[in-house]
This record gives structure tokens, C-alpha cells and sequence, in this order.
């Protein structure tokens, strides 16, 4: 008999292997209710649907990994490629210790089901708009010749 899990964090630790595996479309109430340990019920107790829990787990996720991959030292970066080097080594470092996490936010913004599109956008556009800005104002700085440089590494 699983281990009954009844902690709204060992719940969300639980679900989200299982919605990085499978997806969101793929994942059903009793595969979570399974992989916690506990009730659909249960499930249903501590978020009101399906959609409302996965939400819930992209909060979780992205304010741990917030934590630990702190965009405002990438603000405070004075050159655009540190800048980037940084945040793409803090990324890499991070995903590489907790890969479903990397998996669930990659689905959700990468794949998004057409259900979740527009709660996505409307909860976290802000969220990339911002960390777009501090790109975008730390290019600014980047002398033109080197821009020509990046541009053609990007095409």
C-alpha cells in the first residue's frame, strides 16, 4: 500500500513526475491520486480540479526555482553576454538536478494545450515580458558591431 502523502508540497513533489511524464493531457486525476498516495477526493480537497493543481505545481516550480536561479542578479549584469552565460549556466545547472521541472515548464510553454493557453499567458506573460526587458535593455548596450555578431549566431 503507497504511502499516504497528505502534505500539499508532498502532493505537488508527486504530481509532478507524473505530469512531466505524461503531460497534461495525459495525466488524469487517478494517475495523481495514485502517484500521492491518497484519494482522488483528496485531490479534489486540496485543489479544485485538475487544472487548478497544475497551476498550482507551475507556482511551486517557479518560485523554487526563482529562488535559486535569481533573475534580479541577472539584472544587475552590466554586460549582455555575462548576462546571458550566467542565466544559461544557472538554468542548465538547476534543470540538470531537477529535470521534471524542466520538463513541466517546457510543456507549458512550449505545448501548451489550448485549454491552458490563455491562463497561461494572462498568469505568467508578465513573468517572460520582464526577463525579455532586462535582455533586451542589456543588448541595448552591446556595441553594434558585435550585434551584427550575435544577429548572424542567432539566424
Amino acid at each position: 500500500m503507497p504511502l499516504q502523502l497528505y502534505e500539499r508540497e508532498q502532493v505537488l513533489e508527486a504530481c509532478l513526475t507524473v505530469f512531466a511524464r505524461h503531460g497534461y493531457t495525459g495525466t488524469s486525476t487517478g494517475m495523481l491520486a495514485e502517484a500521492a498516495g491518497i484519494s482522488k477526493a483528496l485531490i479534489f480537497h486540496h485543489f479544485k480540479s485538475k487544472k487548478h493543481l497544475y497551476f498550482s505545481l507551475l507556482e511551486y516550480c517557479f518560485e523554487k526555482a526563482g529562488k535559486e536561479l535569481r533573475m534580479d542578479t541577472i539584472s544587475e549584469q552590466e554586460d549582455f553576454f555575462e548576462a546571458v552565460d550566467r542565466l544559461s549556466r544557472l538554468k542548465f545547472d538547476y534543470y540538470r538536478k531537477f529535470p521534471d521541472e524542466y520538463k513541466l515548464a517546457y510543456d507549458a510553454f512550449y505545448s501548451t494545450p489550448d485549454e491552458l493557453k490563455e491562463e497561461l499567458e494572462r498568469k505568467y506573460g508578465h513573468v517572460m515580458a520582464a526577463r525579455n526587458e532586462v535582455l533586451e535593455r542589456l543588448f541595448g548596450r552591446v556595441p553594434r558591431g558585435k550585434r551584427w555578431a550575435v544577429n548572424r549566431l542567432s539566424s
